[in-house]
Parts: structure tokens; sequence; C-alpha cells
């Protein structure tokens, strides 16, 4: 609220305004409004940095919401850490540093919602797009003449506290048993009406397939059909490749909101588009909806609104690729039953193993439904839905798997990661070697 004090303003009306500044963002209108009283004041080369995000035409509109986020967030923290700034060179280096611990360490909610109550602090590449975009940004300053050196230039990109990437935890066998139990639980009071056939045990069968076979959280909620070959009990396998899936998604809408989207498509002609921008669609559908299906929702025509219920029906598109090497990953004759469980019960049109309930991939609701399952097990609070991952490996390394193998299963570019997620123990697996090797010493004395 800190670029609102300057005109004065009461909380009230600075939300109001801001509202309205970040709509005019999203379109590409211009915005004047905190004036230049003085073309040194850190007031006049703010609304400066505004000014050039939203006239920068090689910027897509979602981009400029991103960058105008990046200057709230510094206006916000201005605003908490009580700096007032009259002119643009009062911004230095202790203040550029402080932002960065300050960004580092304050919590957010998720996907930006205010009114979220699940708030975590922000991941450290969201730092450093923070930290690099602001250092573009007085750069710009600088070569204008707002200032004469740039606060950010000798900012580095904070690191990881430790030093080093985190190991993971192990689930032991008991907590594993208590996170299925309680998502079986999850899953029967979850299912959505209308979708039980295709949501049934969706939860406890993803644990359970990370488990078995060491997928990333986004590969498993991503799986489609067609990457499962089906070839017996013992031979069948995953396919993890890039692929492109065109799918329905049937989206529930308020009464209000689709009583004024009928409103709206009566008014249009047949062959005219439902929406003018990401912007109008926002209006009435809201920033949730319309940020998951963009592109489909621009494409939407009068026709495509029903005239009954209370859903609406968008044909989307859903392109992923691996973040590692392509490979293909055999299953266990537990994987396998789990993969056969659910082509039991997810519907015979369905192009995802794990569906959500309103059509497309499961992902981004599978984190927020895995600390639910965490909670009700009573398990370990710092344990994530990526040890199931790194506990695929401690498996495989706790019966003496190769080293090679493990690193093939887990698709690791760097041998360094795979003993990040299997470290090697000397009291098990050194004394297991050495037993191993006297063994074989042994038997050939035995043999001379």
């Amino acid at each position: 609220m800190y670029r609102f004090s300057l005109k004065g303003m009461s909380k009230a009306q600075a939300i109001v305004e801001a509202e309205g500044i970040n709509l005019a963002i999203v379109r590409g209108q211009p915005v004047d409004w905190l004036g230049r009283d003085s073309s040194k004041s850190w007031a006049a080369m703010y609304a400066d940095f505004l000014s050039w995000v939203q006239k920068d035409n090689e910027l897509a509109s979602a981009s400029r919401t991103k960058y105008a986020g990046v200057l709230t967030r510094l206006a916000h923290f201005l605003n908490a850490e009580g700096i007032r700034l009259n002119a643009s060179t009062d911004f230095s280096e202790r203040i550029a540093r402080q932002y960065v611990e300050w960004r580092e360490d304050t919590p957010v909610a998720r996907n930006g919602d205010p009114s979220s109550q699940r708030k975590r602090r922000p991941k450290l590449r969201t730092v450093h797009d923070d930290v690099d975009l602001l250092r573009k940004m007085f750069e710009r300053a600088r070569e204008r003449k707002w200032i004469a050196v740039n606060p950010f230039a000798d900012i580095r990109r904070p690191k990881r506290k430790g030093g080093r990437k985190s190991a993971g935890k192990r689930i032991t066998d008991a907590e594993v048993k208590r996170l299925l139990r309680a998502a079986r639980k999850f899953d029967a009071a979850a299912e959505p009406k209308g979708r039980e056939s295709g949501f049934r045990g969706i939860m406890a069968d993803s644990i359970e397939l990370m488990l078995e076979t060491g997928l990333r959280t986004g590969e498993a909620m991503a799986l489609p059909w067609a990457h499962f070959e089906d070839a017996g009990r013992e031979e069948s396998f995953l396919d993890i490749a890039e692929f492109e899936i065109e799918y329905e998604a049937r989206r529930p809408l308020s009464p209000g909101r689709m009583s004024a989207l009928r409103e709206l498509a009566r008014q249009r002609s047949r062959r005219r588009l439902l929406f003018d921008d990401d912007a109008h669609a926002v209006h009435f559908l809201g920033q949730r909806l319309v940020g998951r299906h963009t592109p489909a929702l621009l494409d939407l025509r009068p026709i495509d609104v029903p005239l009954k219920g209370n859903a609406i029906v968008i044909r989307d598109s859903f392109s992923w690729a691996p973040k590692g090497k392509s490979a293909e990953i055999p299953l266990s004759p537990t994987a396998f039953e789990i993969l056969q469980r659910r082509r039991r019960v997810v519907d015979a049109g369905e192009p995802f193993i794990f569906p959500h309930p309103h059509g497309g991939p499961l992902l981004s609701d599978f984190a927020q439904r895995f600390d639910a399952v965490r909670t009700a097990a009573a398990v370990r609070p710092e344990i994530r839905a990526h040890d199931l991952r790194h506990t695929f490996a401690m498996r495989l390394r706790e019966v003496r798997t190769d080293f090679d193998d493990i690193r093939g299963l887990m698709r690791h570019s760097k041998l360094t990661d795979t003993e990040l997620y299997a470290p090697y123990e000397g009291r098990v697996h050194g004394r297991s070697a050495i037993m191993r090797a006297h063994e074989a010493r042994r038997q050939r004395a035995k043999g001379e």
C-alpha cells in the first residue's frame, strides 16, 4: 500500500484503485495515477516502471501481469518495513538486500490468492526471477538518468540455505501404511457426485504408484493411458515421453456467473467470439478458471454457452514434456495391478490415468490433497509428496541394487543427484560389501 500513501488514500480506497490499475495493465491500457511532481522523485520513477511494463509490445498480457506483480511486491515490502522514499536515489543497495531477505522469508498465499489461508515461503527460483527483473528495471532507470547506480547490480541470486540440495526423507513402512489408510478414507469422502467412477481411489492409487515406480509428482499426475504399454504382468512398462492431448473440461460456475454468461451470449452475434480478451474473461469467470484454460476460453463462441445447468464445457489441450530424459519405466506386479484397477474405474473416454473431477489431469490440486492426507495420517509434517520418489530409491539401495540401475530408474543426468536420493550408509552398505569380498576370497582360497 506504500505507493498509494503518497496520495493520502485510505486502505479501502487503495485496494479499489489497485484492482483498477492491475486490470488496466493486463489490458495494455495506459495508467497515470501517481503523477510526476518531481522528475527525480521515487513516485515518478515507480510510475515510469509501470508505464514501461504496460507499453512493452514484446510482452504478452500474462507477462505484464507478472511484471506488475513484482512491482506490487516491492511496494508492499516498502510499506511493511516502514521505508519512506522521496528521491529516486533513496533506494540504496542496502534496501535492495533487505528486500531480497524479506522476499525469501515472507510466506505467500497459494496462486497469489490473498484470501487463501494456506501460505508458504516462495520457491527459490521465484525469488531469483524477482531479483533478475528488478535488476533489469533499475538498470533501465540508470540509463535514463533517474539514478546514478543500480542498487541491484551487485545483488547475487540467493542460494539455498545449507548450501546443498536437500536429500529428501525416507518414509518408513509404518508411515506408508498410515498414508495409504488415510488416502483411502480421503478418497471415500472426496468422491464428487457424478464422477465417482473416474475419481474413485485416486489418492491411494497415485501414492502407491509413485512408491512403486519412483515417478515425480508431475509425471504421475500427467500420465495418459496412451503411455501405458500393457504387455502382461511381467513385461508392462510406462513410457515417460513428451505428448499433447485434447480433452474436455466441465467447469461448474456459480448461478450468478452462469446467468451473466448467458446474458453476454445473448448480446453477441453467433459468429463473434464470446470474450474480447483474457481480462474480459476474468471479469465473467474469475482468475483461477481463466488461468487454467486461457487459450481455450478465448476461442469460445455464444453457441458454446449451455442453456441449462451451471457448468460450462471447455475443449482444451494439454501438452507435457518430462523434466529429465524420456524413458521406459518397467512396472512391478504391484504397479501393474494398480493400473489395472485404475482402468476398471476410469471412464472409457478419459485420456488421463489420474483425472481431475472436472476434466483434464489432476496436477496442481494433488499437493493440497496430499497435505490433507498427510495430516490425517499423523505422519511427520515435513514429509512431501516428492519423498515418495526418494523412498523408492532408498528401497532399491537397501536391497543392494546396483548404483547405475538406480540412476537409470530415477533418470538422473548426474550421478551426484542419485547420491542425494540414495545416500551411501557405511554401516549397512560398507559392511555388506566387505563381507561379500571376504567370502569371495575365502571361496577362492578353498578352490586353490
